[in-house]
């Protein structure tokens, strides 16, 4: 299984084994938005990782190495970003990832956020069964000084809203970090549609 640059001229996807999250980067950047550089790992390769692997993390290794790091290691699961459900917070995204050690740590709690009691009643609460999938995207690092929060187009639960969800962090892991998260939630603003 090979690793797709989700910026590449001519880039064949296959939505089942990059999920929704990774489908939609791409398509952000063909459709000419500024997306960061990123690469999935389709979840047959990211899960080989999760499983020992070795030669399925160098692969990851070196296309990390050709990217650059810092990274952010983010989750694309089968059943988060839909249109009935954005599954937020319940899958792991690992920032400031800044080696290969750095990069296997990563990819495994990613893979290991796929299989809590959480996203288990999540999925129960959805209908959905079986479990999920988790491909993993590898994608630029953005400073802090560049760009700092989440801009949810539709807010989580209301898919028919005209107004979009911003949340700001005073920190960009901050509102990553899932236990600092329910400790201290971060601003968030309202914004309509001219607003964005």
């Amino acid at each position: 299984m090979r690793i797709i640059d989700l910026r590449a001229p001519g880039t064949e996807l296959h939505a089942a084994t990059i999920g929704p999250k990774a489908t939609t980067l791409y398509l952000l950047h063909k459709g000419g938005l500024p997306v960061p550089k990123a690469l999935v790992l389709p979840w047959p390769l990211a899960q080989r990782i999760d499983q020992g692997d070795s030669a399925a993390m160098s692969q990851a290794a070196e296309a990390a190495q050709r990217l650059g790091y810092p990274l952010a290691v983010r989750s694309s699961a089968n059943v988060e970003d839909l249109q009935g459900g954005a599954a937020p917070g319940l899958f792991e995204s690992v920032l400031q990832v800044d080696s290969d050690e750095a990069l296997h740590l990563a990819i495994g709690r990613v893979q290991a956020s796929g299989r809590t009691e959480l996203v288990d009643a999540y999925l129960r609460a959805q209908g959905i069964t079986g479990s999920p999938t988790l491909a993993v995207i590898l994608q630029t690092q953005v400073s802090p000084s560049v760009a700092r929060g989440v801009l949810y187009t539709r807010p989580p639960g209301r898919a028919n809203s005209e107004r979009a969800l911003l949340e700001v962090p005073g920190q960009a892991p901050a509102w990553i970090d899932r236990e600092t998260a329910l400790a201290h939630p971060p601003p968030h603003f309202a914004l309509s549609a001219e607003q964005i």
